[in-house]
């Protein structure tokens, strides 16, 4: 199989990246012109390129550059993504084994959701659920989980004023329908997906919230229409929540008494 074929400004980019993040002191344009054998103005394009998405810096007064805040932010994102995975996993394993379905935790990826950890149903036939997936958040249930605290002016930030593109027959089409939705189901601290986003399976989805209350994470089961159906959701979503209470207290959150033990 032949090689892709490679996009030459982004390697050099990265490898900018590389140059001044290896470097002790700030690195000029000057010096990276020497290095890479690019000419001034081809490595002011890429720095300036750079430094708009916040990758490097130039210090004031200074026309050196060092790594800017977004290299940071990306790697602080990684490493508490990864701490949660930790932290977790025994719930999702305690999750799937008390409900007998498939168990997952998602994050906020921009407009989107992203299941960062899974646990299949025991059970020989269940709802397919892959870490790295990637979701909607108005029409699953740990996408509205994700945003059960936000005002409408917060959804809207998120999600624009368009009209919502349906999965289904059942996904709701408006943004006033997803705040409704929302102010539904806040007091009770659970959300359903009740077909959705796929004909066929219903969700509960459970938000995680951190030390300082705020929902950082949320906890979901999907589960086939036939075994789930509508009364069954108050003793599932109870034990749903009990776990991702259970996940929430080792983040320091403040959260009733009654919580998961994994």
């Amino acid at each position: 199989m032949a090689e892709p074929q490679l996009i030459k400004s982004l390697d050099k980019g990265l490898r900018i990246l590389e140059i001044i993040g290896n470097s002790e002191s700030p690195v000029s344009i000057s010096q990276l012109s020497r290095m890479l054998g690019m000419n001034r103005s081809s490595i002011f394009r890429l720095l300036a390129t750079l430094k708009r998405r916040g990758f490097v810096i130039n210090p004031v007064n200074s026309k050196a550059f060092v790594l800017g805040s977004a290299i940071r932010t990306l790697s602080n994102r990684a490493s508490w993504r990864n701490t949660l995975m930790q932290i977790s996993r025994k719930y999702l394993l305690s999750l799937a084994e008390r409900t007998g379905e498939t168990a997952h935790i998602a994050m906020l990826e921009g407009s989107q959701t992203i299941i960062i950890d899974n646990e299949m149903s025991p059970q020989s036939i269940g709802v397919t659920v892959k870490k790295g997936d990637v979701g909607l958040i108005y029409c699953t249930s740990v996408g509205k989980a994700l945003i059960l605290d936000h005002s409408r002016e917060e959804v809207v930030n998120l999600l624009g004023e368009e009209p919502l593109t349906p999965r289904t027959h059942k996904t709701i089409r408006s943004i006033n329908s997803l705040v409704s939705e929302l102010s539904t189901y806040r007091p009770s601290g659970y959300v359903i997906d009740d077909e959705e986003y796929n004909l066929g399976v219903r969700c509960i989805g459970v938000p995680i919230r951190d030390v300082t209350g705020k929902i950082v994470a949320a906890l979901g089961i999907s589960a086939p229409l036939n075994r789930m159906p509508e009364s069954r959701f108050p003793k599932a979503a109870r034990i749903v929540k009990q776990i991702a209470n259970g996940i929430s207290s080792e983040l320091g959150a403040q959260v009733p008494m009654e919580v998961e033990q994994a």
